[in-house]
């Protein structure tokens, strides 16, 4: 029997500096860089996982977030499976541009909400019930982790999760999309 093979494509967005491309490295290589150089538009890792006899093949892009990169086009997120909506638990203002970001992926049906750097709970200027109530309310998955301690990475994008339950949903979704784009009613991109 042929193995199964299930392509994912994953945006990571979020203020810049908050820690998304360790996010994305500890996610993809299981791995906390101590020190990154700075990504100059996309960049993008690759997950592998096999879980009974699919593999998974997951695309986690990471966006260069300055002023200039600040702002999301259509057609980078047009082909996406997930958008991970990052913040960092000890920065508010990092929390309160969540909205802005929304805005920016409003075309991908799926959406997570993460709390970063849930290891600095000393210095934590946002709630995790905050968070959570955010999320709820627009109906959308939260977890926080850390990048640096591995908490709750393992639980992200899992095949075990929700999260990749949602993401065959988008699959299947898609194809549905296909064929109402062939009776010309609508259309969904995928990878």
């Amino acid at each position: 029997m042929a193995e199964k093979n299930k392509y994912f494509k994953v945006i990571v967005v979020g203020e810049r500096g908050i820690g998304m491309t360790s996010f994305v490295r500890r996610y993809a290589e299981g791995l906390f860089p101590e020190y990154i150089s700075k990504v100059y538009g996309l960049d993008y890792r690759l997950k592998v996982t096999k879980e009974k006899g699919v593999t998974f093949k997951i695309q986690v892009w990471d966006k260069m977030c300055s002023q200039e990169f600040r702002y999301v086009y259509e057609g980078y997120t047009s082909t996406a499976d997930v958008v991970c909506l990052l913040y960092d638990i000890t920065s508010m203002k990092s929390f309160l541009e969540l909205e802005f970001w929304l805005k920016q992926v409003s075309n991908v049906q799926r959406k997570l909400i993460i709390g970063l750097k849930c290891d600095l709970e000393e210095r934590r200027e946002v709630s995790r019930s905050k968070g959570e109530s955010f999320a709820k309310n627009r109906g959308l998955d939260f977890i926080e982790v850390s990048a640096k301690e591995g908490t709750n990475m393992d639980k992200v994008l899992n095949p075990h999760n929700i999260c990749i339950s949602n993401l065959h949903t988008a699959r299947k979704d898609c194809i549905l999309a296909e064929k109402e784009k062939e009776a010309n009613i609508n259309h969904c991109r995928i990878m």
